[in-house]
């Protein structure tokens, strides 16, 4: 059984709260060019062979503000608003990369250490597009969104286990089907065969068991990771040129290696490349390293200063926010 997480924090609602619009359908939030949250038009899942996503009453209220968005022919994710043009398009896995669900004795998954703080601070980004995909079904991976977004609204859209892609016995997250331009998408997970049909655009993680470790500073070295990403999209270069550089450098990311069996090496190109195992070179996101900072501020929640949260703008330089 799985338990969904408490409401919202009510003394957080104000800062953090969207419209409540009850209908049948899906919602999608998007953000306009202040970067803030609005509610679109609901559209039917149904249309797609999947059940549609309904608010009601009984509805946690961040689930009501979630896009639990069916996709359609062209493309998993709804167009950008045209009042908004995300510099990025930020694409996050959930177990074992954001949280531990694996537990069925415990009511709530295990958060990883920093995912609220740094959603939290992805959130305040303007130029960022948050997207959740998960293998999870909807009615398993709701609950989890709950948490991560006890503090208000995280994700654009999220895109969940649906046979318009997920499919048996291989499947794997193709970012060509989000429908954003490739080289301003980066995808953050820990299983590497998620990612082996856009390896560059791919940043991966350690696989978070729900092992709590105070020197798991992964999602610390996203941040800054996704922070050098803008820096270097909004001087002309792209994803998987800075994704490689940055790689080269080994300060936030080291470069992995994966290699096919012998056996099939030689025979590669009889198999289409989503029935492969991943194979080739990659950058991974370092784990246990040096604590780094890389904003000014005390961290959310926290009676003193964290150590990986003091004030230094670091290699990434100071962050803009918009609240």
């Amino acid at each position: 059984m799985f338990v969904r997480s408490p409401l919202r924090d009510k003394t957080n609602d104000d800062a953090f709260a969207t419209p409540k619009t009850q209908a049948k359908g899906i919602f999608t939030p998007s953000r306009d060019s202040a970067g803030s949250v609005e509610d679109v038009t609901p559209t039917s899942g149904a249309r797609y062979g999947r059940r549609p996503f309904v608010a009601n009453d009984n509805t946690p209220t961040a689930s009501k503000s979630l896009l639990a968005y069916s996709p359609g022919p062209a493309s998993l994710l709804r167009p950008i608003s045209k009042s908004w043009s995300p510099v990025l398009t930020v694409v996050l896995d959930l177990d074992e990369t954001l949280v531990s669900n694996r537990r069925l004795d415990l009511p709530q998954a295990i958060l990883r250490p920093w995912a609220i703080e740094v959603l939290r601070e992805l959130r305040s980004l303007a130029a960022v597009e948050i997207v959740l995909w998960t293998a999870s079904t909807d009615d398993i991976a709701l609950p989890v969104v709950d948490q991560l977004q006890v503090l208000g609204p995280v994700f654009n859209q999220c895109v969940f286990r649906d046979p318009t892609w997920f499919t048996e016995p291989y499947h794997t997250k193709d970012l060509r089907l989000l429908g954003r331009d490739m080289d301003k998408v980066v995808i953050i997970d820990n299983a590497v065969g998620c990612c082996k049909l856009n390896p560059g655009n791919a940043v991966l993680i350690e696989d978070f068991t729900g092992d709590i470790s105070p020197y798991d500073h992964a999602l610390v070295n996203v941040y800054r990771v996704i922070h050098r990403l803008l820096q270097g999209i909004s001087c002309g270069h792209r994803v998987p040129a800075i994704l490689k550089r940055m790689g080269d450098e080994g300060h936030l990311l080291q470069k992995v290696s994966f290699h096919l069996p012998a056996e099939l090496e030689t025979r590669r190109h009889e198999f289409p490349l989503i029935q492969l195992p991943a194979h080739g070179d990659y950058v991974k996101v370092h784990t246990y390293t040096q604590q780094i900072p890389f904003w000014g501020r005390q961290a959310p929640g926290s009676a003193t200063t964290n150590p990986v949260f003091e004030a230094t703008a670091g290699p990434a330089g100071p962050v803009k926010r918009t609240r």
